[in-house]
């Protein structure tokens, strides 16, 4: 028997170890699928007419896009705060540069599409966010699948009050019956004696 656990223990851990490996595989071709989708909702903006294609920030904003396409099979959430923490001093100039010409940019469109530009940088933002959480296996043991087994559990749980809403009704009530029994005498009926 503890022979078997044993076995059963070492070979749920070992798929587990595959399945994150595959994991972040996965979340990379998934995340590049996304920004090649959102990148070409970019493009399709342009050739409506609703934005140049040589304005620069359609450039810097699909360049970027195109970045984040390339580096996505090196990108990781450690490597992002490694860097935030130790070399933010040294990051700074260009992340500062980078803020200064989009705003730039962005200066000389029209309101409505810097608001369709903004829009499409924070959805891109949000894919990035995404990808980080789900390509790290730490944060999927972690956070994501407690998190889900917690969702899951809590519509099973309403689900299961809620099938059985007039059933607990019925109890309720017999146990309401009892409480108010001043003899102690239970309404439920007796339990039948076992046949040995």
């Amino acid at each position: 028997m503890q022979a078997t656990t044993a076995i059963l223990t070492i070979a749920s851990l070992a798929g587990a170890l595959v399945l994150l490996g595959r994991l972040r595989v996965c979340a990379v071709d998934n995340f590049r699928q996304d920004m090649f989708a959102l990148r070409d909702e970019l493009f399709d903006l342009a050739s409506s007419g609703g934005l140049s294609f040589d304005h620069p920030a359609y450039g810097m904003l699909r360049s970027t896009m195109n970045g984040f396409v390339r580096w996505a099979d090196r990108l990781q959430l450690l490597q992002l705060v490694v860097l935030f923490v130790f070399w933010s001093h040294r990051n700074l100039v260009s992340e500062r540069r980078f803020e200064i010409q989009w705003k730039e940019a962005l200066a000389t469109l029209p309101e409505s599409e810097q608001d369709a530009l903004g829009a499409y940088r924070e959805r891109m933002h949000l894919l990035l966010i995404r990808y980080l959480i789900f390509s790290s296996p730490v944060l999927v043991a972690t956070l994501v699948v407690p998190a889900i087994t917690l969702l899951f559990g809590m519509t099973i749980l309403k689900l299961v009050m809620a099938l059985g809403e007039g059933l607990l009704e019925g109890v309720d009530a017999q146990a309401l019956e009892f409480g108010l029994d001043k003899n102690g005498a239970s309404a439920f009926p007796a339990p039948s004696p076992s046949v040995a």
